[in-house]
């Protein structure tokens, strides 16, 4: 992806609507992961970025590798997973390990 094409979630959806795309986007990545992976923990939304061309949310999830041990320690290894969400087809489409 080019830099031409990469704008903010701003600068494609000005107003609210941004927000509740993105929101719906994440919501379906976070769904599809927890399905997936079974995991119950806590999620958060690192990144955000839609791809104007392609027609498709890049979400990052930040996720704990293992929330019972986190719990027990205090020790807070977080991992990283990017989905590819389409919301025309109400999908996630992709998922990968994202590597800060």
């Amino acid at each position: 992806m080019g830099t031409a094409e990469k704008r903010t979630i701003k600068e494609m959806f000005p107003g609210p609507l941004a927000s509740s795309k993105a929101k719906e986007a994440a919501v379906l990545a976070s769904k599809y992961f927890r399905e997936l992976a079974g995991y119950s923990g806590p999620l958060s939304v690192e990144e955000a970025e839609y791809d104007r061309k392609k027609g498709i949310w890049s979400i990052t999830l930040g996720h704990l590798e293992n929330p019972d041990a986190a719990f027990l320690t205090g020790l807070h290894n977080k991992s990283y997973k990017t989905f590819g969400v389409d919301l025309k087809a109400g999908q996630v489409i992709s998922m990968k390990v994202r590597k800060f």
